[in-house]
């Protein structure tokens, strides 16, 4: 992680690739065993790699999440109807 900060690598782009230090580092902090937790997701059509423009699918989708919804749209995806209401759908279900 220090070669790459000191190389002013580390930027959000950078940090998206499968083996970067600091994606390992962040994939490590994921919720602990029974909290829950839900992903919400872009997946624009046609895209090959899956995603919604900037983050792949799969690293955008948790497993063991308590839902997932993927919508096909993109990086933006949380100034839509659709996210806000997923989200206040998940905090009336929640205990």
């Amino acid at each position: 992680v220090r070669r790459f900060f000191r190389q002013s690598e580390l930027n959000s782009i950078a940090t998206l690739q499968v083996e970067q230090p600091v994606r390992k580092a962040g994939q490590s902090l994921m919720p602990a065993e029974g909290i829950a937790y839900h992903t919400i997701a872009g997946s624009l059509p046609g895209r090959d790699p899956a995603g919604d423009g900037v983050v792949p699918l799969d690293s955008a989708v948790l497993p063991g999440a308590e839902s997932t919804l993927v919508l096909p749209l993109g990086h933006d995806l949380h100034t839509t109807p659709e996210v806000a209401a997923e989200v206040l759908r998940i905090l009336r279900e929640s205990p």
